[in-house]
């Protein structure tokens, strides 16, 4: 059961799942990999998750018990997270690949470490991958580009080196963003300047009709919104579904753009095309937080969409403990069906959300 939303046509960094081969060499260490996996400090929830993951990887592949599998990719995503040093993340993917991990193995959305170290504005890794003969027209399966990748990542210096390197500013992948809605959605102004300075179009808009605006509200930066209302862009303007830029604050649970954007003249209370409120968007994108701003702001929490969904049952569906709990305490009624005749239980059963049905069942 998948509740109605329209996602953003713009990546997201998803969880990595890839094979490759290792070695079977007596003394299997890594010393560099190790130390530098110390040093990590990803700050999303997800990250830290992935960085135990690829810890244990690395340790029971020392032990005998595993194999390096997509370590190389997971590493860089992890170490863009973390805002490490280029030196020594190309030191431990050098030691990872003598070790026997390959370094083409995408992640499940196929994206590759190159366009990872794009991301995180890596050049000696990024050089070190193309040397090693990694395509830089290397694209994911959403067709996002290295360029992409660095401008949502806010390397401006990278651009320029992609650029030199004759990839193109205007390009689009497959859901039609290009670099500036890619600098836009990351809230990255100095890259989103440098991109206008270049000719690049502040009314592009994605295949969804989602603009710059709305993409840098997902950020949460106030600036960027702010810089694309002074030059031009409607505060009240929504994709072709119906998806706002306050909706697109929720999902990303950034209270304080929601409150500018609402208090520019943004409709904190329009709906989408399917019936979500911007309770259902931030039920979606598990912010329990952004949920406990709307109560005390007084917005509805438990009304259902067009199918009759709740944001409880899309927070039950996704595994989101928080905000299941959170709503429940806020008076969010686990008895309701959704159009199907399902219950916000049904939805943590379905997905398996064991966390989120023992509460509803309480």
């Amino acid at each position: 059961m998948n509740a109605i939303f329209i996602k953003s046509a713009l990546v997201a960094l998803p969880a990595l799942v890839c094979v490759t081969s290792c070695s079977d060499s007596e003394n299997r260490e890594l010393p560099v990999t190790m130390q530098f996996c110390a040093g990590l400090n990803a700050e999303t929830p997800a990250a830290q998750a992935l960085t135990v993951t690829l810890r244990g990887k690395l340790e029971a592949w020392q032990n005998h018990k595993g194999e390096l599998e997509d370590c190389v990719t997971m590493l860089i995503f992890l170490a863009a997270q973390s805002r490490a040093g280029d030196e020594a993340l190309l030191e431990a993917v050098k030691e990872l690949q003598e070790a026997g991990a390959d370094i083409r193995v995408p992640d499940e959305k196929g994206t590759t470490g190159l366009l990872y170290a794009a991301f995180g504005g890596f050049r000696q890794t990024l050089d070190y991958l193309l040397d090693e003969g990694l395509p830089l027209d290397d694209t994911n399966d959403v067709g996002c580009t290295p360029l992409m990748m660095a401008a949502q990542g806010g390397h401006v210096d990278m651009i320029r080196y992609l650029q030199e390197k004759e990839q193109s500013l205007s390009a689009t992948d497959k859901l039609g963003n290009n670099a500036l809605i890619y600098a836009a959605y990351g809230g990255h102004l100095d890259c989103i300047r440098y991109l206008l300075d270049r000719g690049q179009n502040i009314r592009s808009v994605n295949t969804n009709g989602l603009d710059c605006l709305i993409a840098a509200a997902h950020s949460g930066n106030v600036e960027c919104c702010r810089f694309f209302m002074e030059q031009g862009l409607n505060v009240q303007s929504c994709g072709y579904d119906g998806v706002t830029a306050p909706m697109y604050a929720a999902w990303g649970g950034h209270v304080d753009c929601f409150v500018f954007l609402a208090e520019q003249g943004a409709n904190p209370t329009a709906i989408d095309t399917y019936g979500n409120t911007v309770a259902h968007h931030a039920a979606f994108g598990g912010q329990a937080e952004f949920l406990h701003a709307l109560a005390q702001y007084g917005f509805a929490l438990d009304e259902p969409n067009l199918k009759g969904q709740t944001p409880l049952m899309i927070a039950a569906g996704e595994g989101y403990t928080p905000c299941v709990q959170f709503l429940l305490s806020a008076g969010a009624r686990a008895s309701r069906k959704d159009a199907a005749g399902n219950t916000a239980l049904q939805y943590a059963e379905s997905g398996g959300h064991a966390a989120c049905a023992e509460l509803l069942r309480s």
